[in-house]
């Protein structure tokens, strides 16, 4: 190849009439210097052809509009200057030759198609290897257990210091889908309890084709009251268990190699140093597994409602955490998470292993579960002044809720309550919060025009997700002083049923 590159001067021209597809024409073109022009055999022999000079006309003239103007004494600006957006630009062929010297302006939005295609191509996961899940062997592994299944594995093993080992869903799993699930008792602290277990699985069990380290310890205390006891309980887990596994499974040819990290880790959280320094950790551990070309992903997640710890043992903290700007992320969002966190943690095929992290084509690390935030808040939270969520930012404008917007909410709230007053019969009231609900829903959704709101379905039939279900608890709030669940309003079995709810505490608080 060397002798290859020295053949092709600098600033040639090269024609190279070999086959695309031969091995010496790939040579070639892989050798030849980027400062080098190429025609191929399809410049002679191709029925296609390019049209060079089309605008050329024009394109003097814009040079020679130039020219007169450098050799003007003093540049003066004899023509007012001319805005378009680049939009307004793309569509105009000719409106920058009649305009040569418009000022893109970058605020002017217009409508834009863009076409968002798959995440990958081909499948992610695969029958014939092994996935492993530590620290994940209740509600939450079972949850994704069932989701890999769905999408083409067929053995995983979930591993924990203190599992069920027996659990009924693990034998209807495996009839259903003809798959080996094995619940097995494992420390992810200790290099020879996950050795033991390796070798265990490797005598019946195909090779590994992945692993998660999803094991946590929890203990929030004031940094000052933090004994070296707690610090370092919560972090073995995720420290000395991510390493283990890292070395356990350092030879094999993994297509993913998760950690399930926190917000905390990023944007940090009252009581939880500990846990912070633990999950960013295995960022860290992440880019280094990145750098040495094999597969690594940290998944800073939010919160997660319905599945997990908190919702098994700490559900109070619910309302606090949506309060501090975490809206709630729900089990099928959670499973494209780490469906995103899969395709993305694979080792980048052209980039250098050892190259720089801004280098790598997809990033080591994936942050999820924030919501965007008006700048200039009356009561920001403590990661609206962190520069590094700026992009979260939305900027202040009448339109937002200050100007005639806000004046419109407030007046629609006051119509509600005004157009409820003179309602005493249950369903009268939740036919008039139906209505209202149903205008809610027509601009959050942005349904077109004639398109009416079928009460009888749910808000996820309509497309409701967990954000927006955020905005329809304001909703209510804000409207009737109603505080739902976020989770009640996301299981709803029907609109219907909110209003009816609604229509309840309205008559109870007039009782009241």
């Amino acid at each position: 190849m060397r002798d290859l590159r020295q053949a092709f001067p600098h600033h040639s021209i090269v024609f190279n009439f070999l086959s695309e597809t031969h091995d010496l024409s790939r040579r070639i073109v892989a050798a030849i210097p980027s400062s080098c022009i190429v025609h191929t055999g399809f410049a002679l022999f191709g029925s296609g052809w390019l049209m060079l000079q089309e605008d050329c006309p024009a394109i003097q003239g814009v040079f020679k509009k130039a020219v007169k103007l450098a050799w003007r004494p003093r540049l003066a600006r004899s023509e007012p200057i001319v805005t378009a957006s680049l939009s307004e630009l793309q569509q105009s062929r000719s409106g920058w030759m009649e305009q040569p010297f418009q000022i893109v302006d970058w605020n002017r939005y217009g409508d834009a198609l863009q076409v968002i295609g798959h995440t990958v191509d081909g499948p992610l996961l695969y029958p014939y290897k092994t996935y492993y899940l530590f620290g994940m062997t209740r509600d939450f592994g079972h949850s994704l257990c069932r989701f890999f299944l769905d999408n083409g594995a067929r053995n995983i093993v979930l591993a924990s210091r203190n599992p069920d080992t027996s659990p009924h869903w693990v034998a209807e799993l495996n009839q259903a889908y003809a798959a080996t699930i094995r619940i097995e008792k494992a420390d992810v602290t200790s290099v020879e309890s996950l050795q033991a277990l390796k070798q265990k699985m490797s005598e019946t069990m195909p090779a590994a084709g992945g692993v998660i380290n999803g094991a946590m310890v929890l203990d929030d205390r004031v940094f000052a009251q933090m004994t070296i006891e707690t610090w370092e309980r919560v972090l073995r887990p995720k420290t000395i268990g991510s390493a283990n596994l890292d070395k356990v499974f350092s030879k094999e040819d993994l297509d993913f190699f998760i950690m399930t990290s926190s917000f905390a880790a990023v944007g940090g959280h009252p009581g939880q140093s500990n846990y912070a320094a633990a999950n960013m950790y295995m960022n860290g551990l992440a880019a280094h597994r990145r750098r040495r070309g094999l597969a690594g992903t940290a998944l800073n997640i939010g919160v997660i409602y319905g599945l997990g710890f908190l919702r098994r043992e700490k559900s109070h903290l619910y309302a606090g955490l949506e309060r501090e700007g975490y809206p709630p992320i729900s089990e099928h969002n959670l499973h494209h998470m780490f469906l995103e966190a899969i395709a993305s943690g694979r080792p980048s095929s052209n980039a250098h292993a050892h190259a720089p992290d801004h280098e790598q084509r997809h990033p080591f690390d994936i942050t999820t579960g924030l919501r965007r935030y008006l700048r200039g808040s009356a009561h920001p939270l403590h990661w609206h002044i962190d520069p590094r969520f700026g992009h979260f930012a939305l900027r202040s404008s009448p339109d937002d809720g200050n100007g005639s917007a806000g004046a419109k909410s407030a007046e629609g709230a006051v119509s509600l309550q005004e157009a409820l007053a003179g309602l005493e019969e249950k369903d009268a009231v939740a036919d008039t919060i139906g209505a209202a609900l149903a205008q809610k829903l027509q601009a959050l959704l942005q349904f077109p025009d004639g398109v009416s709101i079928d009460r009888h379905k749910s808000l996820m039939d309509l497309g409701v997700d967990s954000l927006s279900a955020v905005e329809v608890r304001d909703w209510f709030y804000k409207s009737l002083g109603k505080d739902f669940a976020v989770m009640k309003i996301m299981n709803a079995p029907s609109i219907q049923r909110l209003c009816m709810d609604s229509a309840e505490h309205v008559l109870s608080s007039r009782a009241a």
